[in-house]
């Protein structure tokens, strides 16, 4: 009766080992709409065997001629905007002045006139220029290593641990490697964004408050009637609050005595991107600005997905702005030397590897070895399965991991039977060598954890695979001792 019984057990799991092989490597495929589907993760893979784009970035070399505002010192205060007396919706705007009052000829105060015709001493002049994108001074070598790093840095932020970056010291010139995916134009968009925050006087294109004295940014989100809203909120230091207090008590609608109201507007900018332009109907005295980012989304799920891809305008604003700016010259499309037949190739070598291991063993210990073989299968199936369900990236060092934790599990496999076939019984065998096992692989174990955090996804990916390996080695030893 024993001896059925452990028959019937072996077979199961030969059954159970196969399946989970069927479903691991292959996949477990419904019908949905008529087309058979695989429901389970596709597994990642690396830019070594994916392929990948090569972004090639050369430095703006536009120029502008363009009159701009500059304050005694004879620094740049923004581009001048040609006077208007309505917006594109048709409400009227006029400049104002220090006191929040409307003014009816900004040009002359700005010329240093005042309507009576008196002459004051302007804060600002305007002045014809032009303008370069990227000026002489600022081509240096250390703003090329500072843009590099700032990018990296960004890159880094959104989870971008798979990328080649090299620079031109010379030019300035960056060729990117990223992999081809989903993320990719975000990735462009982080390279290419300078990342500057100001405040502008809509009238006139002035700025009022800059990015510099910006102390954090988040995103962050409400319901209304309308669906959900996406806000960039913006905080300032100390004297940033100041400004944008004063800010707030000029920049509104301005009722004169004979009842005609008056709008005066402000834009926050991006670069050269308007977020929004807008007036204020109460002081600001927190030193916060929340600024309604895209559309309301009624689809909750969309809501969240474009939430999450807008974290990336708060991390570049948390960040250094870019001191220089780039374009894209070329894009290619780098394929993986890897091809499907060298893969198939490779799988076919594992396989016969695997099976003659398990001819090897079953020749040697007999009937004994045929659950350990189903038992090894299950654990290759397994390993498989949490690669397709985590963020494990398959690269030519993880697959060396792969390797290795499997010969490890066989290892063990061959040292349990070895001691059975001595005489011990299988749950003292087995308890003896895992427990050796593990004391002389506790190094590997801390060097795995280590490797995790690492943010290189080549490292990561060898720390997870034999984390995993030990983690799935450990608890189906338990559960075979219990």
């Amino acid at each position: 009766m024993e001896k059925k019984v452990r028959v019937v057990k072996t077979i199961v799991i030969i059954l159970v080992a196969v399946l989970l092989c069927l479903i691991a490597f292959v996949g477990l495929f419904v019908k949905r709409y008529g087309i058979w589907t695989n429901i389970l993760p596709d597994y990642q893979y690396g830019m070594e065997l994916s392929g990948f784009r090569e972004l090639h970035f050369v430095l703006d070399n536009s120029e502008e001629e363009k009159e701009v505002f500059l304050d005694k010192n004879g620094n740049y205060m923004g581009d001048v905007k040609e006077t208007s007396t309505s917006d594109s919706s048709g409400v009227s705007v006029s400049m104002v002045d220090e006191n929040g009052e409307a003014v009816e000829n900004p040009e002359e105060l700005l010329n240093g006139v005042t309507d009576d015709g008196t002459e004051t001493e302007s804060e600002f002049i305007k002045e014809k220029r032009t303008v370069k994108a990227n000026p002489d001074e600022l081509r240096t070598i250390n703003n090329f290593e500072k843009t590099k790093q700032i990018i990296q840095n960004r890159l880094n932020k959104i989870d971008f641990n798979e990328y080649n970056i090299r620079q031109n010291n010379i030019t300035g010139e960056l060729v990117i490697e990223l992999p081809d995916n989903e993320n990719l134009s975000l990735g462009e968009a982080l390279i290419t964004t300078p990342g500057k925050i100001t405040i502008i006087d809509y009238q006139t294109g002035m700025i009022l408050l800059d990015d510099s004295h910006v102390k954090s940014s988040n995103i962050l989100g409400a319901s209304n009637e309308n669906g959900y809203q996406t806000y960039l909120q913006l905080k300032f230091d100390k004297e940033g609050t100041n400004i944008l207090r004063d800010i707030s008590n000029k920049y509104r609608t301005v009722v004169d005595e004979a009842g005609e109201e008056t709008t005066t507007y402000i834009s926050v900018n991006l670069d050269e991107s308007t977020l929004i332009s807008t007036y204020f109907g109460d002081e600001i005295t927190n030193g916060t600005l929340q600024i309604p980012y895209g559309q309301a989304i009624t689809d909750y799920n969309e809501y969240i997905a474009f939430a999450e891809n807008s974290s990336y305008l708060s991390n570049v604003i948390n960040g250094d702005s870019l001191p220089l700016k780039y374009t894209l010259s070329s894009d290619n499309y780098i394929n993986t030397s890897v091809n499907t037949k060298t893969l198939l190739i490779v799988e076919i070598i594992f396989t016969v590897a695997i099976l003659v291991v398990s001819l090897i063993m079953i020749i040697i210990y007999r009937l004994e070895a045929i659950k350990f073989v189903g038992a090894g299968l299950i654990y290759i199936s397994l390993i498989a399965l949490i690669c397709r369900y985590t963020n494990v990236a398959i690269t030519y060092n993880a697959l060396i991991a792969f390797v290795s934790v499997i010969a490890m599990n066989y290892y063990l496999y061959f040292k349990i039977l070895k001691d059975i076939k001595s005489g011990k019984g299988a749950k003292e065998a087995l308890k003896t060598n895992l427990t050796k096992l593990f004391l002389a692989i506790i190094p590997v174990a801390i060097i795995a954890v280590i490797f995790i955090f690492m943010s290189s996804i080549v490292i990561s990916s060898i720390g997870m695979l034999l984390f995993w390996g030990l983690v799935l080695l450990a608890l189906l030893s338990l559960i075979a001792l219990v």
